[in-house]
């Protein structure tokens, strides 16, 4: 099984409402999608990285991994190809800027799950495709990969 890392950075103390969003999103996301994830092959494994020197443009950034796959930790918006900002915080606490992802032109400072999935599922079929295409298991009833 190839487990895929999922990391979120965030301070110890305090937190904002959109880092307390993006970690019940990505929670809610690997609960849901390891079942699936797991019938082509991989295992979701999330963890939360509290650290209270943790730089303001790093708080809230996702990134993934997948060592099995020489798939080396690299943030979500690489992975996905957009840009990072840095925004006015709906809470103001500490600098009073959050990091956020734009995408087409809107900035998410808490992450929506079609994000976060867009980015698991890049790590996946990139690493299904060094297998050389598929899962490995019988293609019968299944409309996965299409291998």
């Amino acid at each position: 099984m190839n487990k895929i890392i999922i990391r979120h950075y965030s301070a110890t103390a305090p937190r904002c409402q959109p880092v307390d969003q993006t970690i019940d999103t990505l929670q809610k996301v690997v609960s849901e999608m390891n079942p699936k994830l797991e019938n082509i092959g991989f295992n979701l494994e999330l963890e939360l990285i509290r650290d209270d020197k943790c730089k303001v443009e790093d708080i809230n950034k996702v990134t993934l991994s997948c060592q099995e796959m020489d798939f080396e930790e690299t943030p979500l918006e690489e992975i996905i190809g957009v840009p990072v900002d840095m925004e006015l915080c709906p809470c103001q606490e500490g600098s009073g800027e959050c990091r956020a992802l734009v995408v087409e032109g809107k900035a998410f400072q808490s992450l929506p799950p079609g994000l976060i999935l867009d980015g698991i599922l890049r790590v996946a079929f990139s690493a299904l495709e060094q297998l050389g295409g598929g899962c490995g298991h019988s293609c019968d009833g299944c409309h996965g990969c299409g291998g």
